[in-house]
């Protein structure tokens, strides 16, 4: 799982089997260690919940998806992702998204991870 994070921006990027986990558990998360502290990011998915929102504590970011716009996600090959713009505070906005990664063009890399690129062939 990848994370773009720019401004009040944070987009999480996942494989092929990354989505594949995340549809059977309902949460993924990566760790990037630091030695002494490290840093965890991930995405749950809530039943009950109607918007996403993002929670940060501890070292620790959350991305919570709505049930229903996951499992609409999960079985729709041409959906790329979840998107939402949350309201912070009446002023700033946070907007999130959680996408399918694409393989890039050009590159072979573990091609069969990533999802076909609809650029691809232009």
């Amino acid at each position: 799982m990848k994370l773009r994070i720019k401004g009040n921006t944070i987009r999480l990027r996942l494989t092929k089997p990354e989505v594949e986990q995340f549809q059977k558990k309902g949460y993924l998360e990566e760790v990037t260690d630091f030695g002494a502290r490290q840093f965890t990011y991930a995405v749950n998915r809530l039943r009950d919940a109607v918007e996403m929102t993002a929670d940060f504590a501890d070292g620790i970011l959350i991305v919570h998806v709505p049930g229903d716009a996951a499992d609409e996600w999960f079985n729709d090959d041409t959906r790329v992702g979840i998107e939402s713009t949350t309201d912070l505070d009446g002023i700033r906005t946070l907007f999130i998204a959680v996408e399918k990664d694409f393989k890039c063009v050009g590159r072979d890399g573990n091609a069969e991870e990533y999802y076909e690129n609809p650029k691809e062939g232009c």
